[in-house]
């Protein structure tokens, strides 16, 4: 389906402020990456009860917001690896506990361990994150 028809039509089915409120978080979300968020915290700033931001944030992006900032914080732990950071300091600057909790998530993120995509030097991405960034 083709963005921008995909984008009128989200704007119908949720209204103009609902979705703008969200695209905002989303911008919020990018631009403090690195910092620590929480879905409360961003739940206030669209002025929407948690329930219902996760509710229009799932419905808009196709996931949830957590996970959206889990696969964010992977996508820019993905340039670190290229810089030969060692896995653990990447895994605690992104906000996991442990070097074990960052390679899972990396593994079924990406398909591959941490350690391979350093070895292959293979660009990983997230399409979805992305095309949202082009808007």
């Amino acid at each position: 389906m083709n963005k921008g028809l995909a984008i009128i039509r989200g704007i119908r089915r949720f209204g103009m402020s609902s979705f703008v409120k969200i695209f905002e978080v989303i911008r919020y979300i990018n631009e403090n990456i690195t910092e620590e968020l929480s879905v409360e915290q961003c739940s206030k700033m669209s002025d929407m009860s948690v329930p219902y931001f996760i509710e229009k944030f799932k419905r808009i992006l196709g996931y949830s917001p957590y996970k959206y900032i889990k696969k964010k914080r992977l996508e820019l732990s993905t340039k670190s690896l290229l810089k030969h950071n060692r896995i653990i300091d990447i895994a605690l600057d992104n906000g996991y506990e442990s070097n074990e909790a960052y390679t899972r998530a990396f593994l079924q993120e990406f398909g591959m361990l941490p350690s391979k995509k350093r070895k292959n030097g293979i660009k990983c991405t997230v399409e979805e994150l992305s095309d949202i960034e082009k808007i």
